[in-house]
């Protein structure tokens, strides 16, 4: 994980930068390239957990239709054979 600058450490940071100072400028590179890190690897585990929230959606609407299509099935029987039965008293 990324350790924050205090303000007095960001600010010593922009002055020496303004100074020219190369080592400021060096901790600077070193600054943005672990927050640039930190921001890819967000970005990575933002997908990834956008990822696996879809291939749940699209499971759970699998399973869903699927129990709606077995159900309408048993519906459809029920309702078929009561006709039977009806059509057969008459």
């Amino acid at each position: 994980m990324l350790r924050s600058l205090t303000k007095d450490q960001l600010h010593e940071l922009w002055e020496a930068l303004r100074k020219n100072d190369v080592r400021g400028l060096q901790k600077f590179e070193e600054f943005l390239g672990k927050v640039s890190g930190e921001i890819r690897r967000a970005k990575m585990d933002s997908e990834q957990l956008e990822s696996a929230l879809r291939r749940y959606e699209s499971h759970t609407i699998i399973n869903l239709m699927t129990c709606l299509i077995i159900h309408g099935k048993r519906v459809s029987v029920r309702v078929n054979k009561k006709n039977s039965y009806v059509l057969a008293r008459r």
